[in-house]
């Protein structure tokens, strides 16, 4: 699942196509994505592989690696930590394309910054983290099954564009 996840981790269609369109260097621009791919699917393998390594075949009946943590292992500590540093760091960058989505429809593109669009700004990002806890919490027994629904419907349309892109 390493490759399809990694695809999704990019955030393929949303952004791959934007991006392109505003990067200073865009000759090298595909060699740029096919290294950020690379090593995100790199990450994930390495990622996938530690945890068989913490929890060997006692994996099968979790849903997720955090239901099968031993208590005090430091491997455990390890790969808790990383997730972790993991989540903290990618949240941002993976809701900024939604975030300034939103803000183009709610907010005018030439209209000067003040205090209450500030302030207006963080409330709606603010509801934007609130309303992904909300989801998170809602489909956490099915959060497998989740995450591979999300990510065959955004894998499928990134089967077709990055090729040709790449290509291109």
């Amino acid at each position: 699942k390493a490759i399809p996840y990694s695809a999704f981790a990019f955030e393929g269609v949303a952004v791959v196509m934007p991006l392109r369109l505003i990067v200073e260097d865009q000759a090298n621009f595909m060699k740029l994505v096919a290294c950020v791919v690379s090593g995100i699917c790199a990450f994930y393998i390495i990622f996938g592989e530690w945890e068989n390594l913490a929890y060997g075949s006692s994996m099968k009946d979790n849903v997720l690696i955090t239901d099968a943590l031993p208590a005090t292992s430091p491997v455990t500590y390890t790969l808790k930590s990383l997730y972790t540093v993991n989540l903290f760091f990618s949240y941002p960058m993976m809701m900024t394309p939604a975030v300034n989505l939103i803000e183009g429809f709610i907010f005018q593109a030439g209209q000067k910054p003040t205090t209450s669009r500030y302030w207006m700004q963080n409330l709606l990002r603010t509801c934007v983290v609130a309303f992904t806890i909300a989801l998170a919490l809602s489909v956490y027994s099915y959060i497998s099954l989740f995450i591979e629904v999300i990510s065959a419907a955004t894998c499928s349309p990134l089967a077709f564009t990055l090729p040709a892109l790449f290509h291109y």
